[in-house]
């Protein structure tokens, strides 16, 4: 499967290159910033990486109708971050059919 052609793989399996082109795209979104302050109205400051985890603790629905759309949502969100740092980059998954060893 060519790099960049949006499929998800299951992560145990997809080739070392693209293995790659995700671990770099995690760690610049770590180095790339929000404009602005924490006391700001939206707050900035922070990278593009904890700005997932804000967004994922300040929208908590676990115990409501939203469970199951909402975090394709954030996935999806992730995903576009993951794109404009790297238009490859694609965000695998973990298949259920795998164990932990083969990772």
């Amino acid at each position: 499967m060519p790099l960049g052609d949006g499929i998800r793989g299951n992560i145990a399996s997809v080739d070392p290159s693209e293995r790659a082109l995700l671990r770099d795209a995690f760690l610049e979104l770590n180095r790339r910033f929000y404009p602005g302050n924490r006391g700001d109205g939206v707050p900035g400051g922070v990278s593009w990486w904890f700005k997932q985890d804000e967004v994922h603790q300040a929208t908590h629905v676990h115990n409501g109708p939203a469970f199951l759309p909402w975090p394709r949502e954030l996935v999806k969100r992730f995903e576009q971050l993951l794109r404009q740092v790297n238009p490859s980059a694609v965000l695998a998954l973990l298949g259920l059919d795998a164990g932990s060893g083969v990772l």
